[in-house]
């Protein structure tokens, strides 16, 4: 900690000659209606991501604040949030009384505007509904979400699907940086738990901020929070989870003192192999993780650095037979294993040219997987770790500068460059991709015009990614001569922009339209595949002259609000030029059929409904319903394209202290199927949860909540699992209890 303060310190005295001048804010918060005084009013500032709360007076300070005009977010709940242009030291706000929960901030987007501001289609999740769920992987979480599904391998496997795109196609960013851990494959996962305070999904191509491979969407997970109080504050929760015997303990603490704050986090789960509906045990569904991470921050007129590292470790068995699983933790082979190592800094500085914004970052992710060899022999349930097959460790260095030029009127603009390395090494037998090192670079502009009514927001952006790859030479099974790849050394360049409005129609309907571009370069797996890969169970053979994707996409939306009822309808149409996929051959290798990597034109169209009815009253509805559909050029169907679907959901506030609700969600048949893939059938799945909030002690708080999932012990198989072929299903009724203090 003495090394992080002289580091920081360090850092202040090298910029002092560059600071502005800075101030403070003063103001109230009040009912509109009553003109009563609002306590508790949460009073943020997006862009240092600064936060304070009205006091029983409704009074409040910001210290620090930048320079002025700035933006203030107000949000209580029960009241309707508000975004306030702060041009003065003192500022009244006054909040009408609304039904529905409170309006989130979107960071993931340049502006930081209010959820139904943004011209992209954009949703956020927070950690109750998070909870609520009942997954335990962060991807399986987000399928709440209208427009999002997930592709799964069991129960401890899954990846983000975001209208109908997935893995090199959709973007995660944790702590600031991009993640990256070999999504290119189908059973590599995202890896994360289900432990995020939130969580933002941008649907549809964002390149202009993110760069490369954002053409499908973004999956945006917010960093743990510091707290203000400079008392100890946080979290400590354990759930045990029926089917799989789960165990999940997770903790999160922080601390404020003068300029700096502090917090840690940490996690760990194990999961047995689960139980479905027909009483079967999948074998080998089991795994286990462990996860920590340490934050600072410290604040000094107006700069300000935050720090962060971040830890984790997971272990998870492959599955390739559908009976024969049984109560056990012990992880066997074949199984993979993931773990990251990271660390942020981001720094901002408000000087009289603009809020200038830096996160740099390492990040370094190794993954293993670990098969069974014909002479070894090892007693049923013995744990087994020899030499990983497969082991590769990705590196990856990041620097990212952006600025918020000073506010002109109505009008706000941001510059910005990205600059990423990563570096891919291999030291296991079996080698999926090459040692390899890629170089991103992209600067961009982003502009924002804010009227009466009209807000547009447009922007243009450059890439260049350089790939440079390293011959090697295929392992051969039979030990023979493997058969040798050769090295790659291209560049790829694309030019993308955005433009998009939003607009009253009345005072209840508001119109919002978005048209953006996004690129994809070829993966390594993509350009120099040519062999076995046991986790899909394919011989797969890559292109060294596949060209990028390029797309354009549409998206129309429509929000209306009244006193008690919030409805919206969104629709895209996503043209992608150079698509590139898995195509089945007549050919056989090494006992498993040839697949190549080619490339067509293809268009994804569809959209999501939403409708939230909230009554005065103990009661509220929520229905969605998404569908998405893809063809390639000739109109053949895109493969893995989820599904129809819907869900309706029933919350009962029974008390300020009790709640309970109960969920359907309705799946279709999927008959538009690609020609490695087999039909699916329908499903309908019933939930079921509540939780009781005990208050004891000052500011402290146990909430223990029980969820049903799966209430009928319905016995189904999404369209979206691999293991679908194998005829594996679901878990059945599944009971999730959970014991959470909160002080």
């Amino acid at each position: 900690m003495y090394f992080m303060k002289s580091l920081f310190s360090g850092a202040i005295i090298a910029l002092l000659p560059f600071f502005s001048a800075y101030s403070q804010l003063t103001g109230t918060v009040s009912n509109n209606q009553t003109n009563e005084a609002i306590e508790t009013a949460r009073i943020y500032i997006p862009q240092l991501d600064d936060v304070t709360y009205s006091n029983a007076n409704g009074a409040f300070t910001l210290h620090n604040t930048p320079s002025k005009p700035f933006t203030i977010v107000v949000s209580r709940l029960g009241y309707k949030t508000v975004e306030v242009l702060v041009a003065s030291s003192q500022i009244y706000i006054s909040l009408d009384p609304s039904v529905f929960e409170m309006e989130e901030v979107i960071v993931s987007t340049p502006f930081s505007n209010l959820e139904n501001q943004n011209t992209l289609a954009v949703s956020k999740i927070n950690s109750e509904a998070i909870q609520e769920s009942g997954a335990s992987v962060l991807a399986d979480a987000l399928q709440v979400l209208p427009g999002v599904s997930a592709i799964t391998t069991g129960q401890g496997i899954a990846k983000p699907v975001i209208r109908g795109l997935s893995g090199n196609r959709v973007v995660t960013y944790l702590n600031d940086l991009r993640y990256e851990n070999y999504q290119f494959s189908g059973d590599h996962g995202l890896d994360l738990g289900a432990t995020a305070s939130s969580v933002e999904v941008i649907k549809g191509p964002f390149s202009l901020l993110y760069g490369s491979d954002a053409i499908g969407g973004v999956v945006y997970v917010a960093p743990q929070a510091f707290t203000i109080r400079e008392s100890l504050t946080g979290s400590v929760q354990q759930r045990y989870v029926s089917q799989s015997f789960g165990s999940e303990t997770s903790a999160n603490l922080g601390v404020a003192s003068g300029k700096w704050q502090f917090g840690v986090s940490g996690s760990h789960m194990q999961h047995a192999d689960y139980e479905t509906a027909s009483e079967d045990f999948v074998p080998n569904s089991r795994y286990r993780s462990k996860s920590s991470g340490i934050n600072t921050r410290f604040s000094e007129g107006n700069y300000q650095a935050t720090a962060r590292f971040a830890y984790s470790d997971k272990q998870a068995g492959i599955v390739e037979e559908r009976l024969g699983g049984k109560r056990n933790f012990g992880i066997q082979v074949p199984y993979q294993e993931t773990q990251l190592n990271q660390f942020s800094l981001r720094q901002k500085l408000d000087t009289s040219v603009g809020l200038w914004d830096l996160t740099s970052g390492f990040t370094l992710n190794q993954r293993r997987e670990f098969e069974e060899h014909e002479e070894e022999a090892h007693a049923e349930d013995e744990e087994h770790e020899e030499g990983a097959a497969l082991n590769m460790h990705n590196r990856v260095l990041s620097f990212d500068l952006k600025n918020t030029l000073p506010s002109s009127g109505n009008w706000q603009q941001i510059v910005g460059a990205q600059w990423l390395q990563q570096q891919n090494t291999n030291s296991g037998e079996e080698r999926i991709i090459p040692d390899a090192t890629q170089r991103d670079f992209g600067v961009y502009w982003l502009h924002q015009f804010l009227g009466e009514k009209l807000k547009w927001q447009l922007g243009m952006r450059y890439d260049t990614r350089k790939i440079d790859t390293k011959a090697f030479e295929i392992h051969d099974h039979d030990g023979g001569v493997g058969e040798k790849v050769d090295n790659i050394n291209r560049s790829i360049n694309s030019l993308n922009g955005s433009a998009g409005f939003t607009y009253p129609l009345s005072e209840k309907i508001n119109l919002r339209f978005n048209a953006s571009t996004g690129f994809r370069a070829p993966n390594l797996a993509e350009l120099t595949s040519h062999g076995v890969h046991h986790g899909t169970q394919r011989f797969e053979v890559g292109n060294a002259q596949l060209k990028p994707e390029q797309n354009l996409q549409f998206d129309l939306g429509i929000d209306v609000k009244t006193t008690y009822l919030n409805l919206g309808a969104d629709g895209f149409y996503n043209t992608l030029k150079n698509y590139i996929f898995l195509n089945p051959t007549n050919e056989m290798e090494e006992g498993l059929q040839v697949f190549e990597y080619i490339q067509t034109d293809a268009s994804l169209w569809g959209g999501e409904f939403f409708v939230h009815y909230h009554p005065q009253g103990k009661l509220h509805f929520e229905s969605a319903l998404e569908y998405v559909r893809g063809e390639q050029s000739d109109h053949s169907p895109l493969p893995l394209m989820p599904p129809f679907a819907f869900h309706q959901e029933i919350h009962w506030e029974v008390s300020p202290v009790f709640a309970a609700f109960v969920s359907l969600d309705m799946v279709g048949n999927q008959n538009n199927v690609s020609r490695f893939e087999t039909t699916t059938k329908a499903y309908e799945v019933i939930n079921l949860g509540g939780h009781l909030d005990i208050p004891f002690g000052k500011n402290r708080e146990l909430r223990i909540q029980l969820l049903i999932r799966n209430l009928g012990n319905r016995n189904y198989i999404p369209h979206l699992s691999r293991l679908k072929g194998i005829g594996v299903e679901q878990p059945g009724r599944n009971v999730v209890l959970s014991a959470k203090v909160n002080f």
